[in-house]
């Protein structure tokens, strides 16, 4: 693991009721995030307590603390097999010599629930608690857990700080993770740190490093066999396609993505892309059908402003002006929500581009500077790119023959007879789900 010292550079120490207060305040909420919030600020307090005193008193502290989490959990409703009740059996194990229902031992099961819990405070937007809470765990237990539970801490912390756009800072969290998955063989974790160094790529612009980067999870999950990595590396693959315009590839790695995801969040997040390639080729109607599916089957609302942005797009295309306004008004409404800051600048960027196409010409130009604004503030450089080549596109619109350019560039696209199956298959799905 590199120094910790260079880290804490880039982001200063906090307790956790500060990086919770800061979580608050960056949605803008004044109120808990859910019932989940005070067992999550005890673990995330106990876990940078324990780093910093010595282990006779840790030990006589484990009770307390596991008595205190579990009690508001209970008082919350959660059931016995939520995250946090896990971890105050963890805990309570560390100290006493019970069986964990799981078959785990303490160590490995309080990893693995933390991780759990980190995981929950991510999707609901609390970056700063679940940085904490991560990095607690690795400064008060990392020295006695397995290195590929280490590992596996590394790289769901690099993501944790990605997603706070944080990118270099995240780059030398997946290094860790990746060195200490091949030291002790733990090829899932190779190839979940792979996953976040192609994500990073992405997000910069260097489509043939995350192509590379992806491969190599893909390889790596394979040998592990872990189909969630295997699902992971084909999404990426398949976000590589795209970005290069190989839409015949983009399909197989979608279709691997859809047929490998079994929880309605993760075949969401599966049809959003597949609807994206739609959108591409023009096939409007259908994309604005599967996107809606994606949107029924979510509950997270990056997924759900993506969907929305993507049926903006092609309501646009198919001059539908009332649906269009009334997707701008959904995605304003939801944008203060979301706080993937990558997701926003790049949604703002295609809002600006709808808006421009329903001939708000200034309100476009507007929204698209303050999308340029965020991905210059955390260097989301496909992101720029990709307002750069908007602005081209906007200048030369203004040039003789801009309508039949555009509608050359609309033909070339090629249409296998995979991708005409598939696109059957979705219209079909799409029919029996709304």
């Amino acid at each position: 693991m590199s120094d910790e010292t260079s880290k804490s550079a880039v982001i200063p120490s906090s307790s956790p009721p500060e990086a919770y207060a800061s979580d608050l305040a960056r949605m803008n909420r004044s109120g808990p995030l859910g019932p989940n919030d005070d067992s999550w600020l005890t673990l995330a307090h106990a876990l940078s307590r324990f780093a910093s005193v010595p282990e006779r008193e840790m030990l006589l502290a484990l009770p307390g603390v596991a008595d205190a989490m579990a009690v508001s959990a209970v008082t919350a409703g959660l059931s016995a097999q939520s995250p946090v009740l896990r971890c105050a059996r963890a805990l309570r194990a560390l100290d006493e010599p019970i069986v964990l229902p799981s078959g785990h031992a303490p160590i490995a099961e309080l990893f693995f629930a933390t991780q759990s819990v980190a995981e929950e405070q991510e999707l609901s937007g609390a970056f700063g608690l679940a940085f904490v809470t991560l990095s607690g765990l690795l400064r008060a237990f990392g020295e006695r857990a397995a290195p590929r539970a280490q590992g596996s801490v590394l790289a769901q912390t690099g993501r944790v700080v990605r997603q706070m756009g944080l990118t270099d800072l995240a780059q030398e969290y997946y290094e860790d993770a990746m060195t200490l998955g091949y030291e002790c063989e733990a090829l899932d974790v190779v190839a979940r740190a792979l996953l976040g160094t192609g994500v990073l790529a992405l997000t910069r612009g260097n489509y043939p490093m995350a192509r590379e980067q992806f491969e190599r999870a893909l390889v790596n999950a394979e040998r592990a066999t872990d189909p969630e990595m295997i699902r992971s590396s084909h999404h990426g693959l398949m976000n590589c396609s795209i970005a290069s315009g190989d839409l015949d590839s983009a399909l197989v790695h979608g279709w691997n993505v859809l047929r490998l995801c079994i929880a309605p969040e993760s075949r969401a997040e599966a049809l959003l892309n597949m609807a994206e390639i739609c959108r591409l080729t023009g096939e409007h109607d259908a994309a604005i059908r599967v996107y809606a599916v994606a949107v029924e089957w979510t509950s997270q609302r990056g997924l759900r402003l993506n969907a929305l942005s993507g049926a903006l797009h092609c309501a646009v295309a198919l001059r539908r002006v009332q649906d269009a306004r009334r997707y701008v008004g959904d995605i304003d409404e939801m944008m203060p929500q979301v706080l993937d800051y990558y997701t926003l600048a790049d949604v703002g960027v295609e809002i600006a581009e709808s808006l421009y196409n329903l001939g708000e010409i200034d309100t476009a130009r507007e929204r698209l500077a303050s999308a340029i604004a965020l991905a210059n503030t955390h260097t989301f450089h496909e992101v720029i790119d990709r307002a750069e080549r908007v602005t081209a596109r906007w200048d030369a619109a203004q040039r003789p023959n801009a309508g039949r350019d555009a509608e050359t560039v609309r033909r070339s696209v090629r249409r296998s007879t995979g991708f005409r199956t598939v696109l059957r298959s979705l219209n079909g799905l799409a029919a029996s789900s709304l």
